[in-house]
């Protein structure tokens, strides 16, 4: 492991053969990850098996590299404190990329206005998760507030 900002990084380039590895990406510098292997991170146990076939279908190739990246633990802490603009964070209740969401919001430091919502009943694919809706409401209000004229 690498040390940035006195925390641990995984080495990329282990991050990227844990990838390949796990996926089967073998060589490819695109892979279509297979969706099975993602399906218990991706979607809450209540999610239909109809919505799970769907997203299934839609899958696409990804940089095999980007995608071990953002993968690879601490790799996009050092980019996140760069952020100056609001923040929206929702991460699913039920499992998600975090280990801990609720320590998430103070890797944004430069952004002085954080917001953290952890979805409950969701796991990381949240648009197809039960409690969506709950979601949708909460980013509505929260640019809704953002875009109002601040008071003079």
């Amino acid at each position: 492991a690498n040390v940035r900002d006195g925390e641990a990084v995984e080495d990329l380039d282990a991050g990227e053969a844990r990838f390949r590895e796990a996926t089967g990406a073998g060589e490819a510098r695109f892979h279509v990850v297979p969706r099975e292997v993602l399906r218990g991170l991706f979607h809450a146990p209540d999610v239909p098996e109809a919505v799970m076939d769907a997203d299934d279908a839609a899958q696409s190739r990804v940089p095999v590299r980007a995608a071990s990246e953002v993968t690879t633990p601490g790799f996009v802490r050092e980019y996140a404190a760069q952020i100056s603009c609001p923040i929206f964070l929702c991460f699913g209740a039920v499992l998600d990329v975090s280990p801990d969401p609720w320590e998430e919001p103070a890797r944004y430091r430069a952004s002085s206005d954080i917001t953290l919502l952890v979805l409950e009943g969701s796991a990381h694919c949240h648009n197809m998760a039960s409690k969506r809706h709950d979601l949708f409401d909460r980013i509505d209000s929260w640019a809704r507030e953002r875009a109002a004229p601040s008071p003079t």
